[in-house]
């Protein structure tokens, strides 16, 4: 069975064209959907979430329909744009999530502690930082264990040390839970999907299987560590260094037009 099936999307809004007639199948695994601000990708989240209406397609989750404001069980999502309750406590607010799923407390506590929140969890929302804010609002797609979750730019705002934490998070759920994470993206640092999709404006110009691709550039990273500029290409070594106090200066990784060059070679 295909977890996500999308025929012939179309979405606009006024004159401006969010989705021109996207079509795709995604099979079980980690899905990677790249593209720049005003893509589409967080059109194609809202209507495969429900919280929209296309103009035009069909959307299918986990083998059913997604109508508006109707999004199957077994699914959690995270938005780009978070908004949470300011005078909540981020616990109160992740009881709530527990509430709406019908699952108890102790598997708030386990998302807690597995997306390593417990410093910001019992602040309130409205004191927190963005970055501490989409923190919370990632962490609450995964409570329940969702068999599909689906997450809108899930590194934007967040530091470089969580980021590299949170991708190897996404990675491990994925094998450990037999399960499907959809997440869009400007760009990624090592993250490893099983599927590779690429928006521009509204057309999804590009959607291959990672058996399919061959990325050579290797990464640099850039540090400053005790006054002094570093540079490692491993991701261990990187972690290391960021752990033993170095900064991050820089990281040279694909650009997106390095992505679409790659990536156009196996248009569909």
């Amino acid at each position: 069975m295909k977890v996500i099936r999308v025929k012939d999307a179309y979405k606009s809004y006024g004159k401006v064209h969010a989705l021109n007639g996207v079509s795709f199948e995604c099979s079980k695994g980690l899905i990677a959907c790249f593209g720049v601000n005003g893509s589409g990708k967080t059109t194609l989240v809202k209507l495969m979430s429900g919280l929209m209406k296309p103009d035009r397609g069909e959307f299918e989750i986990l083998g059913k329909k997604v109508i508006k404001n109707g999004l199957p069980e077994g699914v959690g999502v995270a938005f780009e744009r978070v908004q949470l309750p300011p005078y909540f406590q981020g616990v109160d607010f992740l009881r709530r999530i527990c509430e709406l799923k019908g699952v108890d407390e102790g598997e708030m506590r386990r998302v807690v502690k597995e997306l390593k929140i417990e410093d910001i969890v019992n602040k309130r929302i409205g004191a927190l930082s963005q970055g501490n804010r989409k923190r919370i609002a990632v962490s609450q797609a995964f409570i329940g264990e969702p068999e599909l979750i689906i997450l809108d730019d899930p590194f934007a705002n967040i530091d470089i040390h969580y980021s590299l934490f949170l991708e190897d998070y996404i990675m491990r759920y994925v094998k450990e839970h037999d399960s499907t994470i959809f997440l869009t993206t400007h760009h990624l640092i090592h993250l490893k999907p099983d599927e590779y999709m690429v928006l521009s404006q509204g057309n999804l110009i590009a959607h291959r299987r990672a058996e399919e691709l061959k990325f050579g550039k290797p990464l640099k990273y850039h540090l400053v560590k005790n006054g002094m500029r570093i540079m490692v290409e491993d991701i261990s070594a990187l972690k290391k260094e960021l752990n033993e106090g170095a900064e991050m200066v820089s990281v040279d990784v694909y650009t997106y037009a390095d992505w679409i060059k790659e990536l156009s070679e196996y248009q569909l």
